[in-house]
């Protein structure tokens, strides 16, 4: 059990090296209970369901953008990435 925290410990250091966020989704309750026990809690990230399904949302209005880009719409404000672009629905997860 001890190399796996070390691992993680390893990927963490190497994801910070090349300015690269990593974070823990989904802890099982043991884990993040071994995780405070060990005050590796304060160490690491975590990373929601909401927050993924947020990346993911972006990444989705990202890729519109950039397809857009080729076909320019004078509506579309997704350039300056301060509105979705509306050919991309909105994610009802992140209307909370």
């Amino acid at each position: 059990m001890g190399v796996a925290w070390g691992v993680l410990l390893e990927v963490r250091e190497r994801a910070r090296a090349n300015a690269v966020r990593f974070k823990l989704m989904n802890v099982m309750d043991k884990v993040e209970r071994i995780l405070e026990l060990t005050a590796l809690d304060r160490v690491f990230e975590f990373c929601s369901v909401l927050d993924l399904l947020s990346l993911q949302h972006r990444a989705a209005v990202m890729r519109a953008c950039r397809s857009e880009q080729s076909n320019p719409d004078p509506t579309c404000e997704c350039r300056q990435h301060s509105r979705p672009c509306p050919s991309v629905k909105r994610s009802p997860y992140l209307d909370e």
